[in-house]
C-alpha cells in the first residue's frame, strides 16, 4: 500500500475514533490496531495525536465546505440552501454523520484544548452559514450575531437528535423516532420557507 493510501486509511479510522470517543477518548493505539499498524507506525505519518486530530478536522471542514458549495450550485437562494442543508443533516449517515458528530464534539468537548488551540477549524464553515443566514433575510436573524446564534441552535438541535438516535431507538418505537426527525425537518422548513 502506498504512503498516501496509508495516510488516508489512518485519517478515516481516526475520524471514526474521534467521532465516537472524542479527542480524549480516542487512542493512537486503538487507531493503529484498526488499520493494522503499530502506534509508532501511525506516529510515522502523524507525529502526535494533536496533529492527527488537526488533520481529521481539516479533512472534515474541507468536506463540509465542499458540501456547502454543492448546495450553492443546486439551489438558487440562501433560504433554500440552508433549508436543504439542515434538513439533510437530520438524516446524516455514514461519513456525513461522523463529520456532523465530530463537529458537535469539537464545539462542546474542546474546553481543555481551547487555551492551546492554534486554529479554529470550524470557524470558516460557521461563518459561511451565518453569512447565508443574514442573506436569507429571516426576521430577527439579519445581523451576524443573531444569524450565528440561529446556526448554532440548528446545528445543536440537529446533532442532539443524531447523537441520541441509539438511545431514542431504545426508549421509543421506530415510528416515534421517525416522527421526531420529521418534526425537526418541519421546523427547519417552516423557518426557511416562512
Amino acid at each position: 500500500m502506498a504512503n498516501k493510501e496509508i495516510q488516508i486509511k489512518i485519517l478515516r479510522e481516526a475520524e471514526k475514533q474521534f467521532s465516537s470517543f472524542g479527542f480524549w477518548g480516542a487512542s493512537l493505539s486503538g487507531i493503529a490496531n484498526k488499520v493494522g499498524l503499530t502506534k509508532q507506525g501511525v506516529l510515522h505519518y502523524y507525529p502526535s495525536k494533536e496533529q492527527l486530530y488537526d488533520a481529521v478536522l481539516v479533512s472534515a471542514i474541507e468536506t463540509l465546505l465542499s458540501g456547502l458549495a454543492q448546495y450553492r450550485q443546486r439551489y438558487d437562494n440562501p433560504r433554500a440552501i440552508l433549508k436543504h442543508l439542515f434538513t439533510d443533516m437530520v438524516d446524516g449517515q455514514g461519513r456525513q454523520l461522523r463529520i456532523i458528530i465530530l463537529l458537535f464534539r469539537e464545539l462542546l468537548d474542546n474546553r481543555e484544548r481551547e487555551a492551546n488551540a492554534k486554529r479554529w477549524y470550524l470557524k470558516p464553515y460557521l461563518d459561511e452559514l451565518a453569512k447565508l443566514t443574514v442573506q436569507a433575510d429571516i426576521k430577527g436573524f439579519n445581523n451576524p450575531v443573531d444569524a450565528f446564534g440561529l446556526v448554532y441552535d440548528l446545528i445543536g438541535a440537529t446533532q442532539y437528535l443524531l447523537i441520541s438516535d441509539t438511545s431514542l431507538s431504545e426508549m421509543f418505537t421506530a415510528e416515534q423516532v421517525s416522527a421526531f426527525k420529521d418534526l425537526q425537518r418541519q421546523k427547519i422548513s417552516h423557518l426557511f420557507d416562512g
